[in-house]
C-alpha cells in the first residue's frame, strides 16, 4: 500500500490545515482548544500550519509528529488544549502507523474511512 496522505488524516480529524510562511526552523506548529467551537480566523477549534517554504517530505513527516502529539494527548483526556511547534530536529515518523492508531483509538470509526486516505490500494 502506499503511504497514507497525512493532509487529508488530519482534515478527517477536525483539522484546518494550511500552509504557511514560519521561521526558517520552523516546519509546523499546532494549535488546539476543544473547549470552544472555533479558532477565531480559522475553520476550525484544531489548526495545524506548515511552514509552505519546506520540501514537501519534510511538510508531510511534521504534520504526522503534530498529530501524533495531538492524537497522545486526546487519548489522555475529552477536551485538549495545546499549542506546540515542530522544529527541524525531529525524527521521521510512519504516517501509515499513526493511521491505524488514529483508528485503533477510535478517531477514524470505519474501516472504509481509513481506505479512503490512501491515494491507490495495491
Amino acid at each position: 500500500m502506499n503511504e497514507i496522505d497525512v493532509f487529508k488524516l488530519a482534515c478527517k480529524l477536525g483539522f484546518d490545515v494550511r500552509g504557511a510562511q514560519l521561521n526558517n526552523n520552523l516546519n509546523s506548529l499546532i494549535i488546539v482548544n476543544e473547549n470552544c467551537d472555533i479558532i477565531p480566523g480559522f475553520n476550525s477549534n484544531k489548526v495545524i500550519a506548515y511552514n509552505c517554504k519546506k520540501d514537501i517530505n519534510i511538510k508531510r513527516n511534521s504534520v504526522g509528529i503534530l498529530l501524533n502529539e495531538y492524537i497522545t494527548a486526546k487519548s489522555e483526556q475529552d477536551n485538549v488544549y495545546m499549542a506546540n511547534t515542530n522544529e527541524d530536529s525531529n525524527p521521521i515518523i510512519d504516517i501509515n502507523l499513526l493511521a491505524l492508531k488514529c483508528f485503533q483509538k477510535g478517531f477514524i470509526k470505519r474501516k472504509k474511512d481509513i481506505k479512503r486516505l490512501y491515494k491507490k490500494m495495491y
